[in-house]
Parts: C-alpha cells; structure tokens; sequence
C-alpha cells in the first residue's frame, strides 16, 4: 500500500498535498480517536486521544499509541501530559510521527511546539531529526523496516538512520518534504522552487556512489493539493 495524504502545518506554512510514490508504509495525518490501520505484517495500529479540562482548571491533554496482532497488544505508550502523538507511518518495525507540546492559553489549550518521533523495539525517540546538533521543528512522515525515516525539518525534507539525521534539502533549492521511503532507503517527497511544485526523488549515499536527488518534474498548480 502506497498511501499518502494531507500535509504539514510548520510555523508560518500551511498547506496541502498527496502523492502516490515509492513507499512501503502507510501514513494518516491528524487521526482522528478510533482510527486503525495495518502494517504489511497486518498487525493493526491505534491511537485516541484525551483533551479534558479538570475542576481545579488544569488540563489533561495526552494520547495512548497501541498495536495489536489480532486481539494481542504487543506494544502501547502513552505520551506526557500536554502532549499529544500524531502516528504517520506504520512499518513492521516502527511507527513514526509527530508530537505535539501543548501549552495553556487562557482557558483554551494551543500547541506551541511539534517534533518528529520515532517508536521501534519498545522505545520512544522524541525529536529524531537534528540538523548540525539543532533541535528544531520537525514532523516524522514515513518509516520503512529498517527503522530509516523521512519528514521535515524547518523548511527542508530530512532522512533519519540509526541516530543521524541527513538534509535532503541541501541537494535542492526551495522548500521540500519526504512523504515516503522504501526499504532499499530510497526516498520521495515534493519541493517548491519559485513557486512551482514538483515531485523528487532521493537515493541515500553507499560504498560506490554519492546521495542523489533528482526532481522529476512539475506538478499541476491548479490541483486541490488534499
């Protein structure tokens, strides 16, 4: 399944897009309580969410991740309170997506602050993406079975593996975001160049060539991007 919908609010952008591409993961941004969706091992992910506020006037605002295979949980979180957890990509080994800090505003609640997590092996990386040692906005999107994932940093697409966080973006001029990755660690996203959208993809370094990323054409400024 090749599954890619809705985008991305980061600071000042905001803005809408799918895209079929090269991925091996499924991806579901903002969920709603109750939502479920399987991995290629079908086992079944789910996340709910609890926004309450208590009589003292505090707030109880957190989220529970849980997967199942077939009626057995074999691994939930819960997040802190005034955090909540928004999965995006489901593999076989991981789940990735973005946390939301949220922050008192009055009496309304309001998030201030989002970074991209990582969940694999029964442990929970908050803030995956660094860029030079920076911690910086970020949301997670896409993950593949070897736990290699994809999404973006301030305003550039960025590749996470096994605690290094390489910057797609500096291949590229403008905007850009990683939806989706394979197994084999290629990458495909969408960049803005002087305001026209287009797909690219990316191909990570080896032993024998350098990384690569290619744009593979401009995509119609009059579609719906939802």
């Amino acid at each position: 399944m090749h599954i890619f919908r809705n985008v991305l609010s980061l600071g000042l952008l905001s803005c809408a897009f799918s895209a079929v591409a090269y991925a091996e993961t499924y991806r579901v941004v903002v969920p709603k309580p109750g939502f479920k969706y399987r991995n290629d091992l079908g086992q079944q992910l789910t996340q709910t969410e609890v926004r309450e506020q208590l009589p003292d006037g505090s707030w109880n605002i957190h989220s529970t991740i849980s997967i199942y295979d077939g009626d057995e949980k074999i691994a939930e979180y819960t997040s802190p309170n005034m955090t909540i957890d928004s999965p995006e990509g489901f593999s076989d080994t991981g789940v990735v997506g973005t946390r939301y800090f949220y922050r008192l505003n009055g009496n309304t609640w309001e998030y201030n602050t989002i970074r991209g997590f990582l969940y694999a092996n029964g442990v929970f990386q908050e803030d995956i993406y660094r860029v030079n040692g920076q911690s910086g906005t970020s949301q997670a999107h896409a993950v593949n079975n070897r736990n290699q994932a994809v999404g973006i940093y301030s305003n550039w697409s960025v590749h996470y593996d096994n605690g290094a966080t390489t910057s797609i973006g500096f291949l590229m001029p403008g905007l850009s975001n990683a939806f989706g990755i394979n197994n084999h660690g290629e990458v495909t996203g969408w960049l803005i160049e002087e305001g026209l959208w287009s797909a690219f993809h990316y191909t990570p370094a080896s032993s024998s060539s350098p990384a690569k990323a290619v744009k593979l054409g401009y995509l119609d400024p009059t579609h719906p991007y939802t």
